[in-house]
């Protein structure tokens, strides 16, 4: 399922997010407005019913003459204040929580991101330079091999290294690019051409830019989110729904207005945290970093 969610356009991926966010939160402020009010209030729940009209208008008179003489007394009962206080000290706490964190790790995320795109363009440009110095060698089989060699690279890294990197399996990526290395350098950097190979110019071009083309792929790996990226990533999603969820409970308004602000307040959730699984792999989702210059 992750790979066919994968296939659908970020668009889509966004209003799907929103909408399903924001029907989710609206439906639950009016399927439980009254136990809102009341959770609100610290009226009890059910509400209690009078078991007769009379009764109730009774009491009712009886409580009016009584109000005068007992407002000194009722404000000296020691009853509790309103739950909403304390609701409001936890509100800011989740809601300072989830700004620091969304906060510092779509900063680690776009970093990285720029950092993988700039890997990338370094290690394309290297490879082309590579590439055209191997073709201005000597003809022979060395040229062969030494073109060979490279376009297997160039091939390697489109087909086998970016699958890898779209799964952010860092492990067998760089796996992967050090066996990639290994083969590219015994061809080239470790060979034992022939003089007149080592003598042309262009040779000394390829065994210097292939240093630099392996060691820009390792940085462009190293930019993958760390292990730990979809704890950090989980624990902002429960703070996001945990503030959605006491925001709803202790903070009710008349029904229209609360559906119209929590809906409003659940989209702009869902697109914080949709920007934020969209940055957290360089090499996935809307604005991935693509392996263009190995395709040229």
């Amino acid at each position: 399922m992750a790979w066919l969610f994968a296939e659908v356009p970020g668009w889509v991926r966004l209003l799907l997010t929103v909408a399903i966010t924001v029907a989710i939160t609206v439906f639950i402020v009016w399927r439980f407005h009254d136990r809102i009010l009341a959770l609100s209030n610290g009226d009890p729940w059910p509400p209690e019913h009078q078991d007769s009209a009379e009764e109730s208008d009774g009491k009712a008179d009886k409580e009016a003459d009584d109000d005068k003489d007992d407002d000194k007394d009722d404000d000296d009962s020691g009853k509790p204040p309103k739950p909403f206080y304390l609701a409001g000290r936890i509100m800011a706490i989740t809601t300072t929580a989830f700004v620091f964190l969304l906060a510092f790790t779509l900063n680690n995320f776009w970093g990285n991101a720029q950092d993988a795109r700039v890997a990338l363009e370094e290690e394309g440009g290297y490879y082309q330079s590579a590439v055209l110095a191997a073709a201005g060698l000597p003809d022979g089989p060395h040229k062969d091999a030494v073109l060979e060699a490279l376009r297997g690279y160039g091939t390697a890294v489109v087909e086998q290294e970016w699958p890898l990197l779209e799964q952010a399996n860092s492990v067998e990526a760089l796996n992967l690019h050090r066996r990639l290395g290994a083969e590219l350098a015994r061809v080239t950097v470790l060979a034992d051409p022939p003089v007149e190979v080592t003598n042309d110019p262009s040779w000394g071009a390829i065994t210097t830019a292939i240093p630099d083309i392996l060691d820009q792929g390792t940085q462009r790996i190293h930019q993958l989110p760390r292990p730990q990226a979809p704890g950090i990533i989980g624990l902002i999603f429960l703070l996001a729904i945990l503030n959605l969820a006491v925001t709803a409970a202790y903070q009710p308004a008349p029904l229209v207005q609360n559906m119209v602000l929590m809906g409003l307040m659940a989209g702009i959730v869902a697109l914080m945290l949709f920007i934020l699984v969209e940055t957290s792999n360089p090499f996935a989702g809307s604005g991935a970093v693509l392996p263009t210059p190995f395709l040229r």
